[in-house]
C-alpha cells in the first residue's frame, strides 16, 4: 500500500457505509477496499455526523469532504496585509481598481495584482467598499417600450394639451399652477 495517496471515492464511501451497517470490523473493511485501516478510521472520524458517531451516511460524508476540499483550495484574493491596506486606502481616495492595479507594481516593486482580483475582493470580502467604486459613465435614463425616455413631461402629449387648453380658455390661475408644477418636474430631470 506504499505509493501515491488517492482520496476516497463516492463508491468507496458507499461500500464503507454498507459494511459499517453490517457490523464488519474496520480491518476487514480496509482489506476489502484495498486501503489501510487508519484511512477508514480517519474517514469515519472526519465525515461521520457530528451529533451521533454511531452511523455513517456516505452521501453526507461525500458532501463534507467536497466542502472541505473547496474551502482549502480557495485562493485569497489579496494575499498580504500590505496589499489589502494599499487597495483599501486608494479605493477610499477615489481610485478605480484598474488604476490601483497599474500603480501598485510601480510604487511597490514585487507586488502585483490584477484589477479583477481587486473587484473579487470587494464583492466577496469587503462589500462595504462597493460604494468607493467610481462610475465610469453617467447613469443611463430608463426608456419605455417605444424608446422614449420616461418621465419626460412634453413627450406625453396629454399634459401639453391640457396646458394649451387652459391657456386658450383663459384660466390664468390654473395655468399658472400647472406651469409651476411643470417647471418643478423639469428641474428634477
Amino acid at each position: 500500500m506504499e505509493g501515491e495517496y488517492t482520496h476516497l471515492t463516492k463508491e468507496e464511501r458507499d461500500m464503507i457505509a454498507v459494511l459499517i451497517a453490517k457490523g464488519v470490523p474496520l480491518s476487514e473493511i480496509a482489506q476489502e477496499l484495498g486501503r489501510h485501516k487508519s484511512t477508514i478510521s480517519r474517514e469515519l472520524d472526519r465525515n461521520a455526523p457530528p451529533t451521533n458517531k454511531g452511523y455513517y451516511l456516505s452521501h453526507k460524508a461525500q458532501e463534507r469532504a467536497s466542502y472541505r476540499w473547496l474551502v482549502t483550495h480557495k485562493r485569497k484574493r489579496l494575499k498580504s496585509q500590505k496589499i489589502r491596506e494599499y487597495v483599501e486606502v486608494k479605493l477610499k481616495d477615489g481610485w478605480s481598481p484598474e488604476i490601483i492595479a497599474g500603480r501598485l507594481s510601480i510604487e511597490e516593486p514585487g507586488n502585483a495584482i490584477s484589477h479583477e482580483a481587486i473587484y473579487q475582493y470587494i464583492y466577496e470580502v469587503r462589500r462595504d467598499l462597493i460604494t468607493c467604486l467610481v462610475r465610469s459613465h453617467r447613469k443611463r435614463m430608463k426608456k419605455d417600450i417605444a424608446g422614449n425616455i420616461r418621465n419626460r413631461i412634453f413627450r406625453t402629449g396629454f399634459l401639453f394639451q391640457s396646458v394649451l387648453m387652459l391657456l386658450i380658455e383663459g384660466n390664468e390661475l390654473a395655468t399658472g399652477s400647472v406651469i409651476q408644477w411643470v417647471q418643478g418636474r423639469v428641474r428634477q430631470e
